[in-house]
This record gives C-alpha cells, sequence and structure tokens, in this order.
C-alpha cells in the first residue's frame, strides 16, 4: 500500500478520512482496530464499513476530506500571528504589506511595523474552506453524518512576523530630501513633491511610525505636501529668532515667552524680501519653544537646549575639527543672551577626542547621519577611537536601542568588554564576532 494514498483518524467523536481522487489504495489506522479486508474498497463502502465498525450508540460525524485537482497551494501564504495580532485582525483593523519589489518585504498595522521571514516545517498543513472540529461537528447520540470536504493546498512553510524595533527612516530622508524646501526656491517642482499617502507608498513602517519619525525632522505640511527644510533654510530661521532674542526691540519675544504673531512681524521685518510660510514659523516655535500654561494660558518659552543644538550644529558643520577651547568661546557669541552651553548638549551630535598630541578636539558626529544598520555604524565608531566608554559609545546607539535590553543584546554580542578599576565599563571591536555581527543583526528585534 502506498502511503500518500489515503489515511484516516479518531479524535473525539469525528472521523476523518483522507483521499486522492486518483488512487484507490488505502492505509489506514486506528485505535478502535478497524479491519480493512479490501484495500480497493470503494469510498461509499469504506464510509460505511468505518461507521459499522463504531458503537451503535457512538455520536459521529465522518468528514471526507477529498484533494482538489489541481492543488492551489501557489495562491496562499499563510502567516503566523500572535493573539493579539489575531484580536486586532477580528476587530477589523487593516494591515499593509510594504516594500519596493527589491526589498524585505514588512507587514505593518496602524502603529507596529514587523519584519516577514519564511519559515519551512516538516509539517505539512491542509488548507480546507471548512472543516469541523471536535465542539463543532453534529455528535448527537445514535446519530452519524457523512459529509465531504475539500482540500484546497497543501503548505509546509508560513511567514513568521518580528516586530521591529526601530523602523528605517533612511528611504524617507531620501525621499523628503528631494523634494526639500530650499531658501531661495520657486514653487516650480510639483512632480517631486509627496503627500503623507505617497510617503507610505515607499517607506517600511506604519503610519503612526511615520508621524513620529516626521516629528523629529524639520518637515512642515506645505499646500498640502511634506517638506522638509533645507539646512540653509533651517539655519537661517534659527539666526532670525536668536537676533530676536537680543533685539531690544523685540519685547514679544524673549527667553520667558515667545509670541507668534511678534515673530511673525519680526519676521518681515528681518527679512523684508523673503515671504516665509506661517507653516515654517509655526514649526520654529514648536521646535525651539515648550509650551508653559500658567492661569489658563499658554505660553511659549525658549527650550535652551533646543537652541544650544542647533547653533552647534551651525557651528561644527563648518568646519572639520576645531580647538575644544576655540569652539566654546565661538559657540558663545552665537547663543543668545541668557543662554549657557552645558556639555551633555553634546550628545549625540559631536564627537570629542583628547589626545597627548592635538590636545582636546571637537567635530560634528550627529547620529542622524551616521548608517542604520548597527554593523557598520559600529565599524564607523570604531575606526574614529579603538576603544570607548559604554556611557558615551550608547549615546550614538539610541536610536537603534530604545531599551536597555536592546543596547546590552548588541554590545554584548557584536563588542569586548572589560571594565576599569573604578568600575565603568570600556568597549572595543570584537574583530571574530563580525560576520555575527551581519548576519543577526542586520535588524535588531
Amino acid at each position: 500500500m502506498a502511503l500518500k494514498s489515503a489515511f484516516y483518524t479518531i479524535t473525539n467523536s469525528i472521523i476523518a478520512i483522507f483521499y486522492g481522487k486518483k488512487n484507490d489504495d488505502l492505509l489506514m489506522s486506528t485505535s478502535n482496530k478497524v479491519s480493512i479486508q479490501n484495500d480497493r474498497i470503494s469510498r461509499k463502502n469504506l464510509a460505511e464499513t468505518t461507521f459499522n465498525s463504531l458503537d451503535s450508540n457512538t455520536g459521529t460525524e465522518l468528514q471526507c476530506l477529498e484533494f482538489a485537482s489541481p492543488l492551489l497551494s501557489g495562491d496562499y501564504r499563510l502567516v503566523e500571528i500572535s493573539p493579539s495580532l489575531a484580536d486586532q485582525i477580528m476587530a477589523g483593523e487593516q494591515f499593509v504589506i510594504r516594500g519596493e519589489p527589491e526589498d524585505s518585504p514588512v507587514l505593518c498595522t496602524h502603529d507596529t511595523t514587523f519584519d516577514m521571514k519564511e519559515v519551512v516545517t516538516s509539517n505539512v498543513l491542509l488548507l480546507l474552506p471548512e472543516f469541523h472540529f471536535s465542539d463543532e461537528a453534529s455528535a448527537n447520540k445514535g446519530i452519524k453524518t457523512v459529509r465531504t470536504v475539500l482540500v484546497t493546498g497543501m503548505k509546509n512553510n508560513f511567514i513568521e512576523l518580528r516586530q521591529m524595533t526601530f523602523a528605517s527612516v533612511q528611504r524617507l530622508k531620501e525621499k523628503l530630501h528631494e523634494s526639500e524646501l530650499e531658501w531661495d526656491e520657486g514653487f516650480n517642482r510639483d512632480n517631486k513633491f509627496f503627500t503623507i499617502g505617497d510617503l507610505l507608498d515607499v517607506v517600511q513602517m506604519s503610519e503612526a511610525e511615520l508621524q513620529k519619525a516626521l516629528e523629529r525632522l524639520p518637515v512642515i505640511t506645505l499646500n498640502g505636501y511634506v517638506r522638509m527644510l533645507s539646512a540653509e533654510f533651517h539655519d537661517r530661521l534659527v539666526t532670525v529668532l536668536v537676533d530676536c532674542l537680543d533685539d531690544d526691540e523685540e519685547p514679544g519675544i524673549i527667553l520667558e515667552s515667545v509670541g507668534l504673531e511678534c515673530l511673525k512681524e519680526a519676521l518681515k521685518k528681518y527679512l523684508p524680501d523673503k515671504n516665509i510660510p506661517v507653516e515654517a514659523v509655526n514649526w520654529l516655535v514648536e521646535a525651539y519653544c515648550n509650551v508653559v500654561k500658567e492661569n489658563g494660558t499658554e505660553t511659549y518659552h525658549i527650550n535652551e537646549k533646543a537652541i544650544c543644538r542647533a547653533k552647534i550644529s551651525q557651528l561644527l558643520r563648518a568646519a572639520v575639527k576645531f580647538e575644544y577651547e576655540t569652539f566654546e568661546k565661538a559657540l558663545q557669541q552665537l547663543l543668545p543672551i541668557g543662554v549657557e552651553f552645558k556639555e551633555e548638549y553634546l550628545e549625540g551630535l559631536a564627537f570629542i577626542d583628547d589626545e597627548l598630541a592635538t590636545g582636546k578636539t571637537i567635530r560634528y558626529l550627529n547620529i542622524e547621519d551616521l548608517p542604520e544598520e548597527p554593523i557598520k555604524r559600529l565599524e564607523l565608531l570604531f575606526s574614529l577611537r579603538q576603544s570607548w566608554k559604554e556611557s558615551i559609545m550608547q549615546q550614538y546607539l539610541t536610536d537603534l536601542c530604545p531599551t536597555k535590553r536592546h543596547l546590552n543584546e548588541l554590545l554584548v554580542n557584536c563588542c569586548r568588554q572589560t571594565t576599569t578599576v573604578s568600575g565603568e565599563k570600556v568597549l572595543s571591536q570584537n574583530f571574530f564576532q563580525k560576520k555575527i555581527m551581519s548576519d543577526n543583526y542586520k535588524n535588531i528585534t
């Protein structure tokens, strides 16, 4: 007898007989020790023989599983999901698979992105439009029911979902740079502009993650399109804001209170030949002010850290490297009166080197400009310095490792760690783990 031909099982009060359309050879086994005298018995007689072998008081539903010809296995993809995702599907939430043809696809809910990987299993799964399990069968006492169910496909692989710790913003930045709002541009490049819907068609992240990513970038919505402010546009707006803070003729713009209408009028005065979009002014206030509610009214207080980091970035981008003391003096001249520089403002924005030969120096190293792949980022960092204090290294990994657990996982697997006498951890590159880094940390999960 051929194993592929047929078999049947008894589960509670359900008997399922599997058979092919073109093969009558049967292979049967049962805990009830049903005896089959003729391997080429007809399917109808097989069902009757099976029923007659059971206790007459046993309520049984017989399900004959017939394989379609041809099987439509290639028309389906199976996805393994968690109970929480299953609940979202049942509630009617929309899931979207995103990616270009050359991308590894991702599955997105409204607020989460999952990496999709195909997994092969030794088990074969049968695809049936319907099938009765033990709690669904017609199992009334003494009643036997026969029904045929069509098997439309067979699968031994499925898609496994892994929630991504961070959503890549590299492509988002590339698309937004294509349509940057330049300081001196006209509005004649509509073919390169993107709406939110357009961006969702090309980036691999959920809608909520896209909104969060846009909030971290110098981006405005202008005439329905998402526009990134160019570096020059950004720098000029911040420069005017700082000038207004130091201008005694602008009493409505001080550190403790920035009037939105006062700022709009000041921009017209400082830039009489430039029509600054209202959306850009609103973004400037939201990015560099904190909203403070007092006595039922809202006032805008200057965010000293944000202003300081903007001017640090502007200064460091102007040269390859600065002596640290020269940098501090130059920066203080750029900051508004009353705002003091703090070294903590440099985190994730600059690289400080202190060597005997060159002294203490500082250069621009913005986390936003670093590679998104962990192995490439670590290689870049170790090319700047052979060993790093863990507390400093983690400043350049916060976007890849949002939690302490993810950070520890990356550092343990990819770096050699030593501890100083004072108990501080020092990291160096683990060259033996280079291949493992590449294989395991393309996407940190």
